[in-house]
């Protein structure tokens, strides 16, 4: 059902539950895992280079030797279950997490997109984003781009990614529409429950 998966991370010390479903999901349809760490900073437009050191808090400039370092540490933190899966592509970049997640999920060609929802940690990191519950990143995201998102908020066991039972609300509007056709092609795929 998928090809390639995009996942997107703000952590760098933990493998969080996006990214560890993500590698289950590529896992069970054979796809390409592809994990993105934006480098968030306090600034915008062409000061977006700023960035929060992850280890030190210092304000630094961007460049290839940290972009390595951020890669580096990633991988290490993520290490046990990408290599159990191997067929992965880590991109840390700077810039605003929307944008690089839309950019890379559109070059790629991306069937899901897999995101978190809005961290509390924004403020102590420093970083600018925009307020509210679900987050402005996967909000952005969502509202821009037609491809499937799942949102995932904690870590989700195994049997449910085997999706028995898939639910989807309608209102009889394009989007419903196009999510009745996922919830479908889903369920078909899994030899599922549908519930409308």
């Amino acid at each position: 059902m998928y090809k390639k998966v995009l996942v997107a991370t703000d952590l760098l010390d933990a493998c969080d539950a996006p990214v560890v479903t993500a590698v289950k999901l590529a896992e069970q349809n054979n796809a390409k895992l592809l994990i993105l760490h934006a480098l968030e900073s306090p600034y915008s437009g062409i000061y977006r280079q700023f960035v929060k050191h992850f280890k030190t808090g210092e304000e630094i400039v961007s460049s290839t030797e940290y972009v390595g370092a951020v890669r580096e540490e990633f991988t290490r933190a993520c290490g046990e279950a990408l290599r159990a899966y191997g067929n992965y592509e880590v991109k840390v970049t700077p810039g605003m997490p929307w944008e690089q997640i839309l950019k890379w999920a559109r070059s790629e060609k991306a069937d899901l997109v897999v995101l978190g929802p809005h961290t509390q940690r924004a403020e102590e990191q420093g970083v600018a984003r925009g307020r509210g519950v679900f987050g402005s990143t996967a909000e952005a995201v969502i509202m821009r781009e037609n491809y499937p998102v799942m949102i995932v908020n904690r870590l989700v066991p195994e049997d449910k990614l085997k999706f028995r039972k898939v639910m989807v609300c309608i209102a009889f509007s394009k989007a419903c529409e196009a999510a009745l056709q996922f919830a479908v092609l889903t369920a078909k795929k899994h030899g599922s429950k549908l519930i409308v």
